[in-house]
């Protein structure tokens, strides 16, 4: 252990000064490194018995007898303070204004409603009474973002070294699986028609927001400088700094939009100008439109309308337009195809009809006509039997073609034709795919919700 008294000098031979006050030259282990602590006195048994005194408050808290400085000296200050200096280290690590702005939102709202005027006061119970009388005005998705946001603050705190443990380390999540979700659905293109006779100078922003999926953030934070409307295939950038998924991407624009943006741009607009300088509409906003324009805000099954509702609206119409499953998750922007099939696609606005009548049912041996799935099956089938000659000599002739028809005969038409298999082609034999004709960006918008009024 080093423990050593002296005074600082400064300058050479007859220029040397020394310093008035006392410091400490202190090291407890060899591990640690040497720190030179000021004492602030200029008497040395009053250092000395300073020096004794810091000794026993490290080796008291490297014992963990009492918290460390720095945990005291936190455990003294406001919250309001440290959850500051923890969304502008946020900032700092790059994360996007809109997080840095829900997550001071989240920590501000515990720190009133549960009490916590100080790390003191932050406590499981006090956060789970907290928890329980907002059971009912909020769901179980928002209340475990709220315990992650809380952890996140103080895990941080105590990688600094300024709390010796998370106190909502041992607090469960609310188990949300079998509660009644507050899904989303898709607008019909009769309910953006009507949408578009009420909402005046917003129609804009919901038709490109039904045309391109971008989010509400997204929006909020496109600029002139992002757009190319000029050019022969018009484009959208998303910055990574704007888009959820921190990357860069360019997006092909639909016509429709491309004009309801092009009416929206100010004769000088400059790069760096907001698109959509007024903001985005407010929840209050939307639901008046809504009210207006007769679209329920809920639906027979559960489902809500909002403003994020554009962007399933997009993503049903991208899946109803025959896109692929490829194209619309890209589009999208989306990591997992499941997320682009199951959340933000309405199956009841899928022409799931037109799509089972695709299907043929080819001519039967006995020169039936063709039929389609709309039609009617016939409830029995002959089957076919082997059949021999020359009165069941033992050597089978080729099973007698019959109406019964298989599922191979339904997916490959060419085996209905020729009996057998097609001929190879490479390596492996042909497969049957379904093809589709209709691009990915080839949205067919009834001329009601055209924003040129065509």
């Amino acid at each position: 252990m080093i423990a050593t008294l002296y005074k600082p000098t400064r300058g050479k031979g007859t220029k040397r000064r020394v310093a008035r006050l006392w410091w400490l030259k202190l090291r407890l282990k060899l591990t640690d490194a040497i720190e030179y602590i000021p004492l602030g006195v200029a008497d040395k048994q009053v250092a000395q018995n300073r020096r004794t005194d810091i000794i026993a408050e490290r080796e008291r808290e490297r014992w963990r007898m009492i918290p460390a400085r720095s945990e005291r000296d936190a455990m003294e200050m406001l919250i309001s303070k440290l959850v500051a200096e923890f969304t502008a280290d946020l900032g700092a690590r790059g994360r996007t204004g809109h997080y840095v702005d829900y997550v001071s939102f989240y920590l501000n709202r515990l720190e009133k409603e549960c009490g916590w005027a100080s790390l003191k006061d932050v406590t499981p119970v006090s956060f789970q009474q907290w928890r329980q009388t907002h059971k009912e005005l909020l769901s179980a998705k928002s209340l475990n973002e709220y315990l992650a946001t809380a952890c996140g603050f103080l895990n941080w705190l105590v990688k600094a070294g300024r709390l010796a443990a998370n106190p909502l380390r041992s607090v469960e999540k609310v188990d949300g699986r079998g509660k009644e979700t507050r899904a989303r659905r898709a607008y019909t293109p009769e309910q953006l028609a009507k949408l578009r006779d009420v909402s005046g100078e917003w129609w804009p922003l919901y038709l490109v927001a039904c045309l391109t999926g971008l989010r509400r953030g997204e929006l909020g934070q496109l600029t002139w400088g992002d757009l190319d409307l000029e050019s022969a295939n018009p484009v959208l950038t998303v910055r990574s700094a704007v888009g959820k998924n921190r990357k860069y991407t360019c997006l092909p624009v639909h016509s429709d939009a491309v004009a309801a943006l092009q009416s929206l741009k100010p004769a000088r607009a400059a790069a760096g100008d907001l698109v959509f300088a007024k903001g985005l509409p407010r929840s209050e906003v939307v639901n008046a439109h809504l009210a207006a324009a007769g679209i329920p805000k809920v639906d027979g099954l559960g489902r809500r309308a909002d403003f994020h509702a554009c962007r399933h609206t997009f993503a049903t119409h991208l899946h109803a337009a025959g896109a692929t499953q490829r194209e619309a998750m890209e589009l999208l922007r989306h990591s997992d195809s499941r997320l682009t099939d199951k959340v933000y696609a309405d199956a009841n606005l899928l022409p799931l009809a037109g799509a089972l009548g695709k299907l043929r049912f080819h001519k039967s041996a006995d020169g039936d006509s063709q039929r389609d799935s709309q039609g009617i099956v016939p409830a029995r089938h002959p089957v076919a039997h082997a059949v021999t000659s020359n009165g069941g000599n033992g050597h089978a002739e080729k099973p007698t073609k019959t109406g019964l028809l298989s599922s191979t005969d339904l997916l490959c038409p060419g085996l209905a034709q020729t009996g057998g298999l097609e001929p190879v082609v490479g390596f492996e034999p042909t497969t049957c795919c379904l093809r589709n004709s209709c691009s990915a960006t080839e949205l067919h918008w009834p001329s009601a919700l055209n924003a040129r009024g065509e």
